[in-house]
């Protein structure tokens, strides 16, 4: 049986983190999550993501970035100007003893550097090194083109629709940057499990591009197996009806009738035996050819309750349904505070940002507790020193020449 004070999963591992934007910061979010020890390795101002808004709080008497916020926690933070010709051996040697590298830079920014992965292999054989960009680097004709996340939504066929014919819209929260992280999160952990055995790192050539073709996958496979578009998004071609979000007394509920049998307690919960008997209402298909009218009396049926007590009459006779919550809403839900999903933590001059927490749970173990988000370069004389195994004076010519940026909170 597990206990409360097995140690975390990745404790000890070292991952040098070289990314900016949302994939790379979530992916090492979750393994920061998990114990390992991640360094945030930065330009001397500090990485791209504290600039971008919307800020909030005070970060020594100026705003601090949300955005960077929201995947800050359980890091560290080491500063160094990678444009000076000193900053390369100290690179270098951060590697040596690191166990993963993840960077999400275009490709071809760290082989321009001498970094490529023969060279990184010859260096540390440990090393685990994993890039997360648009299209990937081997086997990919786009390799070169950047990417966020609305344009490998795009192109895997993953924006939503609303009509057939009208312009789609992506899905509006980062999903092409968030799959793909937790992809390569798992990645890494399978690279860490199988060096164990051999003692070998490994390259994970994670494409942002791939991850959200394989979260596409429903409407890729079917729609090559029927030989028509099944589009993302459009109830009526989805086979389950009713199964979408419709209006309540106060909001939104998002019901979803898959199968004769929810069919059957969807329409007692309604009171409408007649559409149990109905063979124009038989199964999801033809349910789905008569949308409108369902849909109608679906939509009186709900004028006339809350959100709550609709799902709690719908849950409660074993039709899936749920308050579609807005997002300000979600941070005082029970279930959401119960699965440790809401957390606050610590970060600049006592502002405590409210973010998501890790999906990933050991029953009965402890979590680790959120950390504090650090001052860009807040550790720099010390993971210089333990990681890169600079002595102290080495570590103080590099702060001095500027070639190294060491900060403390306050």
């Amino acid at each position: 049986m597990p206990t409360a004070d097995r140690r975390l999963p990745l404790a000890g591992v070292r991952v040098l983190d070289m990314t900016r934007f949302v994939a790379g910061p979530f992916c090492t979010s979750l393994l920061a999550d998990q114990g390992a020890e991640v360094v945030k390795l930065e330009r001397p101002e500090g990485e791209e993501n504290r600039t971008l808004g919307p800020m909030v709080g005070d970060e020594h008497g100026g705003p601090v970035s949300s955005y960077f916020l929201r995947f800050a926690k359980n890091k560290k933070s080491v500063c160094l100007d990678l444009k000076r010709p000193e900053a390369g051996p100290v690179l270098r040697a951060l590697l040596a003893h690191a166990d993963v590298l993840v960077e999400n830079f275009r490709p071809g920014v760290l082989e321009r550097m001498g970094l490529d992965w023969p060279s990184l292999q010859a260096l540390n054989e440990r090393l685990i090194y994993c890039t997360i960009t648009g299209f990937g680097y081997e086997n990919s004709p786009l390799r070169e083109r950047g990417a966020f996340t609305p344009v490998v939504e795009a192109l895997a066929a993953a924006t939503i629709y609303h009509t057939p014919d009208a312009a789609p819209m992506t899905a509006g929260y980062p999903v092409g940057d968030i799959f793909p992280a937790a992809l390569a999160a798992a990645g890494i952990s399978m690279a860490l499990y199988r060096r164990e055995s051999d003692g070998q790192g490994a390259r994970i050539d994670m494409a942002m591009f791939d991850g959200m073709l394989a979260m596409n996958e429903r409407a890729v496979g079917v729609s090559t197996m029927l030989g028509r578009d099944l589009l993302p998004g459009i109830r009526a071609d989805i086979g389950a009806a009713p199964s979408g979000v419709f209006p309540a007394k106060d909001g939104f509920v998002s019901i979803s009738v898959v199968g004769e049998v929810v069919w059957a307690r969807f329409c007692r919960v309604l009171e409408r035996p007649d559409w149990a008997a109905d063979e124009r209402l038989s199964s999801g298909p033809a349910r789905s050819a008569h949308e409108e009218e369902v849909a109608a009396v679906v939509t009186e049926w709900l004028s006339s309750r809350t959100r709550s007590e609709a799902v709690e009459l719908l849950a409660a006779a074993g039709v899936p349904a749920a308050e579609v919550a807005r997002p300000t809403e979600i941070t005082s839900s029970a279930q959401a505070r119960a699965r440790d999903m809401i957390i606050q933590y610590p970060a600049y001059e006592g502002f405590v940002p409210t973010v998501t927490g890790n999906p990933i749970r050991f029953a009965g173990e402890h979590r680790r507790e959120a950390g504090a988000a650090p001052v860009a370069g807040e550790h720099t004389q010390e993971i210089l020193q333990a990681w890169g195994r600079l002595d102290a004076a080495d570590v103080e010519s590099l702060l001095l020449a500027g070639v190294a940026v060491q900060r403390h909170p306050g």
